[in-house]
This record gives structure tokens, sequence and C-alpha cells, in this order.
């Protein structure tokens, strides 16, 4: 009996809207920003660099969320 594949690498099944990212980076009192997380609920994905062309359009964007520490 033939079933379908599921787990990681295969394909998400037709009809499942795309997984939803959010993206969120520390900010230090000296004012550098750390990497910026993407994920998925609560599982992290990957980080990325905020200097990387890809991290500079994210924030450029609006789409990282920016916790300062210095407020905290």
């Amino acid at each position: 009996m033939d079933r379908p594949r599921t787990g990681a690498g295969s394909p998400p099944p037709p009809g499942d809207p795309p997984p939803r990212f959010t993206y969120r980076a520390l900010r230090l009192p000296s004012g550098r920003l750390l990497a910026i997380e993407e994920r998925i609920g609560r599982r992290l994905t990957r980080t990325i660099r905020p200097e990387s062309p890809e991290g500079r359009s994210l924030l450029r964007e609006g789409r990282v969320e920016v916790i300062d520490l210095g407020e905290l």
C-alpha cells in the first residue's frame, strides 16, 4: 500500500497554508543588533545576520521585532 510521504523534506499537503515565519532580534544597550531569529511558532529555524542583504531587507520592510535590552 502506497502512503503519502510526510515529515522533513517532503512538500506540505495541498491546501495547507504556507508556514508563517516570525523574525526577532535583540538590540544590546551599546546599540549593536544581534542575529535575527527566524521562527515557526516556538521552533527556531535559522538565524540571519542583520548586515546581510536578506537581514537588511527584513529590517527595512519592518518584518523584524527588535527587542531593546536597554529598556528592560
